[in-house]
């Protein structure tokens, strides 16, 4: 070392020395003599130091330079991937890179060890690989500090710092089962075996293998791996850990648990999901079989809690639990682990996999004579059968299971199969029927304080009371839901809740009101991972764009969520889809594409045996087919001529008949009327989401109306010959005002189609480009009547 400094302080210019990987010469037993000769260095004048190591401390008696060089951080997922390709050669957009990059956690030396295999391997061959053989994989030529992870990992562990504190590697290995890391306070609280929990920590912060993030103690996925086949997690530390997440969700996730609880336990939960997932999933693998019956009992309200919640996925799990128990031939428990997949695998939109599930769960529990878990697959079967649009198949399962539970004694299950019964029959548009059966289900599953299953009833009331056009009521029966939802912490039924909600904006045509809902609705759908509720809100989506006219977009969002529904195998949802494609694709005049899908909708609503829906798309096939179409053009064309006709009547009267007290207003309020007309007329040759049917009946009433307005516009031009005087007793006198008998939207809202006024005077409003202008009916209008009185 004295040549060393001799070297340096003759050197006649400023110099550099870099000093990398440090702590492999300084945390060792010459600690003392490294800082010694550093110091020295340090105080050559011509001389900077720089060095790099591992940790959070430095050696002592150097002053450093202030500001001190933050500690190096992971990698972003962006600069993962940069690093990735810069040394792999791989620069085409792979899911299978980004998933080994997840995995690989952001730790600079991993990455670079993967993108050196990368180079005569695919990136899903080293994903297969990694699974298999974890950070045994992560090397490259020999095994050195920097060409092979596990040797950085046990240059780490092997430090005297670690070596002096044996604890310190058990406080490593509990805190590798935990992937969302855990705070310093929790971990004290946690491991109350241990009484230098705190010193320990440190101890691991310092030398880097534990980091903090989101203030939370997190250790990397590739050093966690490693650390947990390296240095498995025992007792007492272990047991410590898992009753630490055990404890609280048997209590407060018990049958009994109040539902209040539920919000507070979702924001808990939520943030230790992955923690307790882990904690469980090695509990599977070797428990105590005295603990068996609470591990049991801990898993089942987890995996109830996260489809509650609409949290995470315990499938790795119950498939661990599922072959443990069947080791042990635990075949009841072996059942239990089959029914809750076949729920999990629903609320995944895995409808055939869940089928199978609940039938394997099914057969066990018939096998083993438990007719109620027997009777509860039946149950979950029935619902299940709905979703992949076999009504009536499921109507038949659910009253069968009802059956059973009414003879074991059990109306709760009963009063569910009822609810199930009435989703059918909505499915199958016996409106009426399910309104019903839900409705008694509801009130059933209050009576057991089912508060969430009478919420779900609810729910489907208020889509049954939305397809009635009964909007105050379904809106009002959905927040009443909504209520029960949130206490719950029920995401997927809020979710439902609003997405009617929105669907009643749209039918409402409250159009940037219902874009908004739907719009948020689908991005919580994506958030909690329902594939279905974001097909159907993608739907609904594209029809209101296919409403204002957007029809380029409307045909894509469309189109989107078609292949959604394909992907879920919801034929219902291809269904609609190909019912609400025509009307845009005629739109851009795609008129053969447009009543293809409307044979394929048919096709598919007779599957299904949806009589409404396949009679209203042959309605709409026929209007596209050519007659009905070109009889609304004529209608069209006809009713233009006859508007003209009136502005021409109007136009020729005498400038002294306008100045009459008494004919004056009268004329203004006629010729304001046929300028509405008009407006009516095109507001219906632009608006082409009206059904075509319906469009010809208004026709057929407007001709008639404006016939009608003619033949008065023949009586005023015989004013000019027989003066008013002629009216007789029924005119008004000179200088009083005409008389007011109602306004233009009660003559229409009392002569049009019932189906155009159901829902208020919209179409009114929109005809007239206002929600509540009102004109009077004068004199004029009714003077037909005292015009065929004179003339008699």
């Amino acid at each position: 070392m004295t040549a060393v400094l001799l070297y340096f302080r003759s050197l006649g210019a400023p110099a550099l020395l870099l000093l990398a990987n440090l702590n492999s010469v300084w945390d060792t037993e010459d600690q003392q003599a490294v800082e010694s000769f550093l110091v020295d260095l340090a105080n050559i004048q011509h001389l900077s130091l720089m060095m790099t190591m591992r940790g959070t401390i430095r050696p002592a008696g150097v002053k450093w330079s202030l500001p001190l060089a933050r500690p190096l951080q992971t990698l972003t997922v962006e600069d993962s991937r940069q690093l990735f390709q810069a040394i792999s050669g791989r620069n085409e957009p792979d899911v299978d890179i980004d998933t080994l990059l997840s995995l690989l956690d952001g730790l600079p030396l991993a990455i670079t060890l993967a993108a050196y295999q990368a180079q005569v391997l695919s990136a899903k061959d080293i994903l297969a690989a990694y699974k298999v053989e974890k950070t045994r994989l992560l090397r490259r030529g020999r095994d050195r500090r920097l060409t092979s992870l596990e040797v950085s990992i046990e240059v780490s562990i092997n430090a005297p710092t670690i070596q002096e504190h044996p604890d310190a590697l058990k406080v490593l290995s509990i805190l590798c089962l935990l992937p969302e890391g855990m705070s310093a306070v929790k971990v004290q609280e946690a491991l109350h075996s241990l009484a230098n929990v705190e010193t320990n920590i440190n101890i691991l912060r310092d030398t880097a293998l534990l980091l903090v993030q989101n203030h939370r103690l997190r250790v990397l996925a590739p050093i966690r791996e490693y650390i947990l086949e390296k240095y498995p997690p025992h007792n007492p530390l272990l047991g410590d850990m898992r009753w630490f997440f055990l404890r609280p969700v048997l209590a407060t996730l018990s049958p009994t648990a109040d539902f209040q609880h539920s919000q507070h336990v979702v924001e808990m939960l939520s943030q230790e999901f992955g923690n307790v997932n882990a904690v469980l999933l090695h509990y599977w693998k070797a428990p105590p079989m005295d603990e068996l019956e609470d591990l049991q009992a801990a898993t089942q309200r987890l995996v109830a809690f996260s489809l509650l919640a609409s949290l995470g996925d315990f499938t790795g799990l119950l498939l661990q639990a599922q072959a443990t128990l069947r080791g042990a031939e635990n075949w009841h428990g072996v059942a239990v682990c089959d029914q809750s997949l076949g729920a999990i695998l629903k609320s995944q939109d895995r409808y055939q996999d869940a089928i199978r599930a609940l039938e394997k769960a099914e057969y066990t529990f018939n096998l083993l004579g438990n007719v109620l878990h027997a009777a509860q697959c039946g149950r979950g079967l029935g619902d299940l059968l709905r979703l992949v649009d076999r009504y009536k198949d499921a109507v038949a399962k659910l009253e069968k299971s009802m059956a059973i539970f009414i003879s074991q004694g059990d109306n709760h299950g009963a009063a569910q199969c009822t609810q199930g019964i009435g989703d059918g029959l909505r499915m199958m548009n016996q409106h009426e029927a399910a309104r019903y059966k839900l409705g008694q289900a509801k009130q059933n599953l209050l009576a057991y304080n089912d508060l969430l299953g009478a919420a779900q009833c609810s729910l489907s009331i208020a889509e049954v009371l939305r397809l009635l056009q009964r909007y105050a009521s379904a809106v009002e029966i959905l927040e009443e839901a909504k209520t029960t939802f949130t206490a719950f912490g029920n995401r997927l039924g809020l979710a439902q809740c609003t997405r009617c909600q929105g669907e009643v904006m749209r039918m409402l045509k409250w159009n940037d009101r219902a874009a908004e809902r739907l719009k948020q609705t689908k991005m919580l759908f994506v958030e909690i991972g329902s594939r279905l509720g974001t097909a159907q809100c993608t739907l609904s989506i594209g029809s209101l764009l296919g409403m204002q006219r957007q029809y380029n977009e409307a045909l894509e969002t469309v189109q989107e969520a078609r292949t959604m529904f394909l992907t879920i195998g919801s034929r219902i949802g291809v269904a609609d889809c190909d019912s609400s494609l025509p009307s845009i694709l005629f739109a851009i005049h795609r008129r053969d594409e447009a009543g293809r899908f409307l044979q394929e909708a048919i096709l598919l609503y007779a599957e299904l045996g949806l009589q409404e829906q396949m009679e209203r798309c042959h309605e709409e096939l026929t209007v596209m087919g050519g007659p009905l179409f070109s009889r609304i053009k004529k209608d069209f064309q006809e009713l233009s001529g006859l508007l003209e006709f009136l502005r021409d009547q109007l136009t020729s009267l005498p400038a002294n008949l306008r100045s009459d007290s008494s004919m004056g207003p009268a004329l203004d309020q006629l010729e304001r009327a046929v300028r509405d007309g008009q407006s009516f007329l095109e507001v219906w040759k632009q608006h082409s989401e009206m059904p075509r049917l319906e469009v010809s009946e208004g026709l057929k009433e407007w001709k008639s109306k404006l016939e009608s307005a003619m033949n008065r516009c023949t009586f005023i031009r015989a004013l000019q010959i027989s003066g008013p005087s002629s009216l007789g007793a029924e005119h008004p006198k000179s200088g009083s005002q005409p008389k007011q008998s109602g306004s233009l939207e009660s003559l229409f809202t009392s002569q049009a189609p019932k189906r155009w006024t159901a829902n208020g005077s919209d179409w009114w409003s929109r005809a007239y480009n206002c929600s509540s202008r009102e004109r009077d009916i004068t004199y004029v209008f009714l003077a037909q009547e005292s015009a065929a009185s004179s003339s008699e």
